[in-house]
């Protein structure tokens, strides 16, 4: 019999962050003989299907207490991995849910974004109630969760997955010389407002090629203040229709000069790691999970201490390094590409994640 593996994240169609990590979970999931369902907290109302690896997978509408619980137990997964980040489970998040009653008949290990160096005492509390098992993307935030009180024999490091590069397929619409940025704009750790200051420092050639899963962009008063009319391109500019496949993504990370990421805050960096798979050089702040995850390959932009977040501390990227590192880096090639993607494959992943399933 299949062991019953349940996905709990955002919705599988995404082409970034949980969801995008979601979905290539699932298909090497299948791959590898599972019996996968999936819970997405980005609909609400009756299950729909997904096909993933030419096989239908059950897609429950999740967020709500009742909805959770339900799916489970319909589905009766073995495992339930959880892919999101620390505090869902405390009123720091505005739709607060629990894993705890799951637990009682599932294996329920949270695979956790950690962004802050530090949690306090209700984060790790409902960490320690609601799983079984922890994971993080790196090392790094598994000192912090061990630090912040984790027992250190719940908290491992399982690095993340990427979907395997694609041969491309043209995108028209796009400038020629453009630096690239994947990354929602509603989220000011990302630093939209301190990227299009830095594309103002650069010369007129430069512009700025902006995608984001919402597909829209509201960015018009800081185009205006930094007059770079014409120099940025949302989503609407150059796609036709709803969403990329992933073969017009790869020409997007492709033809990029250099992928540019000056978050102040991250747990991973997906399309970062993406954009080297393409052998697209990337230019990311210095913060630790870019460090991390993206050397020796990224060129970093320093990074000062700002002002404190929920927890910990929030970085501010210098625009005159990061000024500097993209001038000095952009449009070179290198073939590091198939080095990146045998670091970071589900593969891998799914054989940490069994290792996990026994310790659950």
């Amino acid at each position: 019999m299949k062991e019953k593996v349940m996905i709990a994240s955002d919705g599988p169609n995404f082409n970034t962050g949980y969801g995008k990590l979601g979905r290539v979970l699932t298909n090497g999931l299948i791959a590898n003989g599972y019996d996968v369902s999936y819970v997405s907290f980005q609909h609400q109302g009756n299950p729909l299907y997904y096909i993933f690896m030419n096989q239908k997978v059950k897609v429950y509408s999740g967020l709500s207490q009742q909805l959770i619980e339900e799916a489970v137990r319909e589905f009766k997964p073995d495992v339930l991995i959880h892919i999101r980040d620390p505090v869902v489970h405390t009123d720091y998040y505005k739709y607060p849910y629990q894993f705890d009653r799951i637990r009682k008949s599932t294996k329920t290990i949270g695979y956790l974004m950690v962004m802050h160096d530090y949690f306090d005492s209700k984060v790790m509390k409902a960490i320690v109630v609601n799983y079984d098992v922890v994971a993080t993307p790196t090392e790094w935030g598994r000192r912090v969760l061990v630090s912040s009180g984790m027992p250190i024999n719940l908290v491992y490091t399982v690095k993340p997955w990427i979907p395997r590069p694609v041969k491309s397929e043209k995108v028209q619409g796009l400038p020629d010389k453009y630096l690239l940025f994947i990354g929602v704009n509603d989220d000011k750790r990302k630093n939209h407002v301190l990227l299009l200051h830095v594309l103002s420092r650069l010369p007129e050639e430069y512009k700025l090629v902006l995608l984001s899963s919402s597909g829209a962009y509201i960015l018009e008063s800081i185009i205006e203040r930094y007059a770079l009319y014409n120099r940025v391109y949302t989503p609407q500019s150059y796609l036709k229709g709803h969403g990329l496949t992933e073969e017009e993504l790869a020409y997007i990370y492709s033809n990029a000069h250099v992928y540019v990421t000056l978050s102040s805050l991250e747990g991973i960096d997906m399309p970062a790691l993406e954009a080297l798979t393409y052998n697209t050089p990337v230019v990311a702040s210095e913060i630790p999970v870019h460090k991390e995850l993206l050397s020796p390959y990224a060129k970093f932009v320093k990074v000062n201490f700002g002002y404190p977040d929920t927890s910990g501390v929030y970085w501010i990227p210098d625009v005159d390094d990061a000024v500097e590192k993209i001038m000095s880096i952009g449009g070179a090639r290198h073939k590091y590409g198939r080095k990146v993607y045998s670091t970071y494959n589900v593969n891998r992943a799914i054989g940490d994640f069994k290792q996990l399933f026994n310790l659950a």
